[in-house]
């Protein structure tokens, strides 16, 4: 340790608090003989941040919205500016600048959490399925007591409600997924893989059962990839070409009428074709 009991006078002095979220740019230090680094506030600075708003003793402990409250909230503001990004203009067009600018954080701070573009991306996709997972999780469950038919149709709606709400999902797959790059196997093996075995068991346990109960059971047989083939068609095309709905037809997709009016036609388009008429 270098000897402080001879040389300058006690100074204030200042050095650089690198980028950290919830820390000041700068902190202020009293340096000097025998005065170490310790950060350096007065009194009355001190006595104010040990009060409330109300001038009342302040509560030792954390406080109500920590780091990691305030880090999982910024998150989630990038990753969604980034989905949005990433959707419009793929990969390669898209540029952190533009997500920034959209979230509204300086762009170090995106750095900060995501090591790069790449990192980015996977973490907004990720996040996006995670929605679409919680969207279905235990919906077997929640829904045992009804019958096939009354099942599907849940099913189908919830599906139409998520898809309309983020249709960012379907152009990052349809932009990554067929194009056999590292990033289209990424979102096969690590999204998409997964699930779509979810929903064939789900399929399996509620609808195929119902299929095979009787000869004359309610369902037609399908195999579980064409049901899924046709739901994701009917539902995902038509929200993600929102410019020509609003455009040419002047329809807005993100109206709530007009999910639920395409809602209801693709279930009454759906169960037409798999439902049994009077002659089977």
């Amino acid at each position: 340790m270098p000897d402080r009991s001879r040389g300058f006078p006690f100074r204030v002095a200042c050095r650089q608090a690198f980028m950290h979220p919830g820390r000041p740019n700068y902190e202020w230090y009293l340096a000097g003989p025998g005065a170490g680094y310790a950060p350096m506030a007065s009194r009355a600075i001190q006595a104010r941040a040990s009060e409330s708003s109300d001038g009342t003793p302040r509560r030792r402990g954390r406080p109500r919205k920590n780091r990691a409250d305030l880090n999982a909230a910024t998150r989630a503001v990038i990753l969604d500016a980034a989905l949005q990004e990433f959707a419009r203009n793929g990969f390669d067009g898209a540029g952190i600048a533009e997500i920034a600018k959209k979230s509204g954080v300086a762009r170090a701070l995106i750095h900060y959490h995501f090591s790069n573009k790449e990192a980015l991306w996977k973490a907004a996709v990720v996040s996006a399925f995670r929605e679409l997972n919680e969207h279905f999780n235990d919906i077997g469950r929640e829904l045992r007591d009804l019958d096939a038919v009354a099942f599907l149709k849940v099913f189908i709606r919830r599906y139409t409600y998520f898809v309309a709400r983020r249709p960012e999902v379907g152009r990052i797959v349809i932009a990554e997924a067929p194009r056999g790059t590292e990033r289209g196997r990424w979102v096969v093996d690590r999204i998409l893989r997964p699930m779509h075995m979810a929903f064939e068991r789900m399929f399996r346990e509620k609808i195929a059962a119902a299929q095979t109960e009787a000869a004359d059971g309610p369902i037609r047989p399908i195999p579980f990839l064409n049901f899924l083939s046709m739901l994701t068609g009917a539902v995902s095309i038509y929200f993600l070409d929102a410019a020509v709905l609003q455009d040419h037809y002047q329809v807005d997709p993100a109206d709530p009428d007009t999910i639920e009016a395409h809602a209801d036609f693709v279930v009454e388009t759906m169960l037409n074709g798999l439902l049994r008429g009077p002659g089977g």
